[in-house]
């Protein structure tokens, strides 16, 4: 049985592919993020946390893509994927 997937998935799925080319793209990636409020929650509040160590707040999208590093923010919308797609 096939389903549509939601708009959420098609932004998370659009972003794996973005960060798993070899052409990445930073710019691009940030503005994707920026159309969905609930990732843009996601990806700051996960920037924050203690795990990276930073002094200052990460209040961008920008800041939070390049605290993240490329490795450590496919594995994060890997997980949100996966996330939204069981939930479904």
């Amino acid at each position: 049985m096939s389903r549509a997937m939601s708009p959420a998935e098609t932004t998370l799925a659009e972003l794996l592919y973005l960060t798993s080319s070899s052409n990445f793209e930073l710019l691009k990636i940030v503005e994707i993020v920026q159309r969905d409020v609930y990732l843009t929650y996601k990806i700051l509040s996960y920037a924050n946390t203690v795990f990276f160590r930073r002094r200052e707040e990460v209040s961008t999208i920008k800041q939070a893509v390049i605290t993240l590093g490329l490795v450590e923010l496919k594995r994060f919308i890997s997980i949100l994927f996966t996330t939204q797609l069981s939930h479904g």
